[in-house]
């Protein structure tokens, strides 16, 4: 085979990959055996046909702010977040509801996250939802035990590795933000680009393009100066332990008119599509860090302080 047919080759695989993960939801992948939120297949079986899902380091986990450990992260950066027109595609692949762009759409234009003590910069795959059947539920990470009504995760790669289906094979392959969403009274806009339109994607396998612009910097909180950072996993099988996670402290907000249109799509079983978030896994001794705008203040005066004291020491 010549190089440029076995780079053609190359190639060619990536795409199918990417494809197939954006196809399914990258935390929807992980084999052929048929997984559910309820019943015989619910998260406590997983671990029978995805022996990951029993690892030391799966997500999602319940925060504990007063135990969380203060680090001096930079701020984080987005970059082409505000940017973003009617390019987006929504697509119910059976356990949850999918924001991907064209395969096609500008590098220069793809949404990017980095800085915030992340390694590397890394590129936006897709954005999908996790709610409950009622407002108390639904969220995936808790906080002290405690679950919002639903829960936004910002899936990105790994840029060093080229590709989604490339990254998804290494420790470091993905960063996801998670966005947590409380009940409000007022409808937000920022939703309405996609509440508007659930109504074409009720069915598994069903998909459609967004109708208005979304903005996907509208969809995080207006502050990002506090999240939680740790080490973890998919929230789905496979379970692989490939994920940064960066949760948000603050939350954004819904009206449960908004988060109704959420819970009359129907999953794979033809059921109506609920509850989809995994229960939160054992910490394991894992580390939890905390950034905040007071983290690099207090660093700053300790650093300060420490020489004054030594002094006075003497």
């Amino acid at each position: 085979m010549s190089s440029r047919h076995s780079t053609m080759l190359k190639e060619a695989v990536g795409v199918f990959s990417i494809l197939i993960l954006m196809a399914t939801g990258i935390l929807a992948s992980g084999g052929s055996h048929h997984w559910a939120y309820s019943g015989e297949d619910d998260p406590s079986h997983w671990y029978n046909f995805y022996d990951l899902c029993s690892g030391n380091k799966q997500s999602p986990i319940d925060i504990v702010p007063s135990t969380a450990k203060p680090q001096n992260f930079l701020p984080i950066h987005l970059g082409n977040y505000d940017t973003i027109g009617k390019s987006f595609t929504l697509i119910n692949n059976g356990h949850t509801v999918l924001l991907s762009l064209p395969k096609n759409y500008a590098d220069y234009r793809m949404p990017f996250v980095r800085d915030g003590g992340l390694t590397n910069q890394f590129i936006f795959a897709q954005l999908h939802f996790h709610w409950g059947a009622e407002g108390d539920r639904g969220s995936e990470h808790t906080v002290n035990n405690k679950h919002y009504a639903a829960e936004l995760h910002f899936v990105h790669f790994n840029k060093k590795y080229g590709s989604l289906g490339n990254a998804t094979s290494h420790p470091d392959g993905l960063a996801v933000l998670g966005v947590f969403v409380e009940t409000s009274k007022e409808d937000n806009p920022a939703f309405d680009p996609i509440t508007s339109v659930l109504d074409h994607v009720v069915h598994e396998g069903h998909e459609w393009e967004l109708n208005e612009t979304l903005s996907l910097r509208d969809l995080l909180p207006e502050s990002l100066s506090k999240f939680y950072r740790y080490m973890g996993s998919l929230t789905t099988p496979g379970c692989q332990e490939i994920v940064v996670w960066t949760v948000f402290a603050d939350p954004i907000t819904a009206s449960e008119s908004q988060l109704a249109e959420f819970r009359q799509l129907l999953g794979e079983d033809g059921e109506i599509l609920v509850n989809n978030y995994r229960p939160a896994q054992p910490l394991m001794g894992r580390t939890v860090h905390v950034r905040s705008s007071s983290t690099k203040m207090i660093a700053s005066l300790v650093a300060f302080l420490l020489p004054i004291v030594a002094v006075l020491a003497l």
